[in-house]
């Protein structure tokens, strides 16, 4: 009986040391899975952050390709206007210039018909 009770003592620890080792390592099993799932957050988080960090960057670029091209632009514009306006108050202060005096006709006195003048002004000066 002593023997009995002692065989159903060892058998009762038994069983306890084996539930103590299966719920150790269900512990370990969930504490390792909480570790990768906490690291693969992090390492998701990380990614996501650089990817954002990527997109800002991209962005800021963006805004200042667009910011330098508009200022060219302006300044091309501007250079352009400055031109057109020198341009024009030229050719404005080129009409109030008095044209040079033309014959209507845009003609000229053939030498024939000159002779006769050319003969009287030697004449005066001879006679």
């Amino acid at each position: 009986m002593e023997r009995e009770h002692h065989e159903r003592v060892r058998a009762k620890h038994e069983r306890q040391e084996a539930d103590r080792r299966r719920a150790e390592a269900e512990l370990q099993e969930r504490q390792e899975r909480e570790r990768v799932e906490k690291e693969r957050a992090e390492k998701a988080h990380a990614e996501a952050e650089a990817q954002r960090m990527q997109r800002e960057a991209q962005e800021q670029a963006r805004a200042e390709a667009e910011a330098k091209e508009r200022a060219t632009k302006e300044r091309a514009d501007r250079e352009k206007q400055e031109r057109d306006s020198a341009l024009a108050k030229q050719v404005s202060d080129a009409s109030k210039v008095t044209p040079a005096p033309t014959r209507d006709d845009h003609t000229t006195i053939p030498v024939r018909e000159n002779q006769p003048l050319l003969d009287k002004k030697e004449e005066k000066k001879g006679g």
